[in-house]
């Protein structure tokens, strides 16, 4: 018969993994919010360091520390926000919908059932592409509330983040705890060192290339690219591919061609350029980068980008060093 202690134990245990478990659920919404605050925390902690030198107060520096990044990420985001709007209108008073309808009824003819179709496939799109801007401005709140939470975990983070890694090397279950936490520090500083190499080599390009081609505002357009191209597979497609279209509807088909060029030329840069970066500074597989950044990207939004291949980078190093390693300790 099993004996109090132990049902005692296991109802303890259950408890426990319950309480895991609601925890989980509580923090589960804000988790992009918490990853994105160490992300950030990680990058500004040099400049929190070079300015605790000068000044003692580690609340002091922490303050002026995140209104700078504050500023750094609202500012740039109000600036492209504001030039987005402003060529959406303008694309709208120069009538490119109305020189669509005309492409589509020189081609195919004003009573062709594939004009309807291309007709009811746009109409539906800019249903949904209201929908979602609905969405976004229900939305607002929340996102507000987590970048709030983005900027008080941020804050104390920079006080006591160091105390916070000592911590965990304690609580890690390995021999080798300092081998695993600069191998994650390592990986770290390769994933955030080419995600900028990239971003400005995606900034050169495009702003060369808009500049060539005519494009207006061809600093803004690539700062715009530079930002998007955290996003996997997608990010430089969202700018050069409305720019291809618009060139296409005013007859422009040259300028279009060259666009869809230098458009690949970046999606090139933007997929295969960064893992072959960070797999060659991290010495992980390109593959397995590539992996880590659209599987974290899905999973956590931007600030997926650096925590998937952070996450494969641990997982293969525990492997390794501790799976492989004892598989042939025994043999």
């Amino acid at each position: 018969m099993i004996e109090k202690r132990e049902v005692r134990g296991y109802i303890l245990c259950a408890l426990f993994l319950a309480l895991i478990y609601v925890s989980f659920l509580i923090v589960q919404s804000f988790l992009s919010a918490i990853f994105s605050s160490c992300v950030l925390a990680y990058i500004f902690h040099p400049v929190y360091k070079s300015l605790n030198k000068k000044i003692k107060s580690k609340q002091v520096c922490a303050f002026f520390v995140s209104a700078l990044m504050v500023v750094v990420i609202v500012l740039p985001l109000l600036i492209l926000g504001n030039l987005i709007i402003k060529e959406a209108v303008s694309a709208y008073n120069s009538e490119l919908i109305l020189s669509a309808d005309n492409i589509l009824q020189k081609v195919f003819g004003s009573n062709s059932d594939l004009s309807s179709l291309v007709s009811n496939f746009i109409s539906k799109a800019l249903t949904y592409i209201t929908k979602q801007a609905e969405d976004f401005i229900v939305s607002i709140p929340s996102k507000v509330f987590g970048f709030l939470i983005v900027i008080y975990a941020f804050f104390y983070l920079l006080i006591s983040g160091e105390s916070l890694v000592e911590k965990l090397k304690l609580a890690l279950p390995f021999k080798e705890k300092e081998k695993l936490v600069r191998n994650l520090g390592e990986t770290t500083n390769a994933i955030v060192y080419g995600i900028f190499v990239i971003a400005l080599a995606q900034f050169v390009i495009a702003s060369l290339g808009f500049e060539v081609l005519g494009i207006s505002n061809p600093l803004l357009w690539g700062l715009v690219i530079g930002i998007f191209g955290l996003i996997p597979f997608l990010g430089p497609a969202l700018v050069w591919i409305p720019f291809m279209v618009m060139n296409l509807l005013r007859g422009n088909y040259s300028t279009a061609v060259w666009i869809t060029i230098l458009g690949i030329t970046l999606s090139l840069i933007d997929n295969i350029g960064r893992s072959w970066i960070i797999g060659k500074k991290s010495k992980m597989h390109p593959v397995v980068v590539l992996v880590g950044l659209i599987g974290g990207a899905a999973l956590f939004g931007i600030v997926g980008v650096v925590v998937g291949p952070l996450v494969l980078s641990f997982v293969s190093v525990v492997v390794s060093e501790y799976g492989l390693g004892e598989n042939k300790d025994e043999a």
